[in-house]
């Protein structure tokens, strides 16, 4: 692990997560037993090609062990599909059906950014 403040965060996951249905709130992938997620942190623009080859293959050394899910609260800026795998299959229609009655402008939106069904149909 590069020196510093990068961290590995490692939880076990199941147990009450795991009881709820899909259908009950977003999150996708209850059925994990971990979730995991290297953090990659620096200052020295210098640690940038080091500390970030260190995060990707962290992923990758463990990507044999992956369920393939995504645990939205560790997504940047990555795109829909990415979104989408996070929420689950239906889970994403029903936010963006959800957002188009309670902010059709689409004023929440700074992260994981769900647009208002009328608003992804216009696009």
């Amino acid at each position: 692990m590069p020196a510093g403040s990068s961290q590995l965060f490692m939880v076990s996951w199941g147990g009450a997560v795991a009881r709820v249905g899909q259908e009950a709130s977003p999150l996708s992938a209850r059925n994990a037993r971990f979730v995991v997620h290297p953090f990659g942190m620096w200052e020295d623009p210098a640690d940038d090609a080091a500390t970030i080859a260190w995060a990707r293959g962290f992923r990758d050394d463990l990507a044999g062990f992956a369920t393939g899910a995504v645990y939205l609260n560790f997504v940047g800026d990555e795109g829909e599909a990415r979104l989408r795998a996070g929420y689950g299959p239906g889970s994403y229609e029903r936010l963006a059906e959800v957002k188009a009655d309670w902010d059709p402008e689409n004023l929440f939106r700074a992260s994981g950014n769900v647009p208002p069904a009328r608003l992804a149909e216009a696009a």
